[in-house]
């Protein structure tokens, strides 16, 4: 595999984002690696781009854009026995903590910790992600991008 990928980033404070050569991501011992087959743009994508004030507010460039991928998994850490390489996969955006008080109650769609990806750490409009092996959801292999992306 090789060590860099193209990825489209928002490099700095301000509007636009522009595609770079980025370093290939590690992945953990509870994360997979994804190679992405399909990103989706939403309107969290647009406002990066524009800049607006929410923007202003919650990004902190440098960062890899992009939160809504499928793809297949290519590498796995050693924890991960959910997962097998080959699988095609829908990521879920959202990564929760797992150890605050909702989280630890069933209740991680609330979680205080949530990170979003693209928004709060490297997100999909790159060629591979690295993402917690709970957040990619399975698909049927003949699943459409059109669909298993959103």
């Amino acid at each position: 595999m090789p060590e860099m990928m193209k990825a489209v980033i928002k490099p700095h404070k301000g509007p636009g984002l522009e595609v770079h050569q980025v370093p290939i991501p590690s992945i953990k011992a509870d994360e997979v690696l994804v190679k992405v087959r399909a990103a989706s743009i939403c309107g969290t994508d647009l406002h990066i781009y524009l800049w607006d004030e929410w923007a202003a507010e919650r990004v902190n460039p440098p960062i890899i854009a992009g939160h809504e991928i499928c793809g297949d998994v290519v590498d796995r850490g050693s924890m991960v026995s959910s997962h097998k390489v080959g699988d095609y996969v829908s990521l879920e955006s959202h990564i929760i903590c797992n150890t605050c008080r909702y989280c630890r109650t069933g209740l991680g769609h609330i979680c205080e910790n949530t990170r979003i990806i693209g928004v709060d750490c490297d997100g999909g409009f790159a060629e591979y992600i690295s993402i917690p092996a709970h957040n990619a959801w399975p698909n049927p292999p003949d699943l459409p991008l059109e669909i298993a992306v959103l």
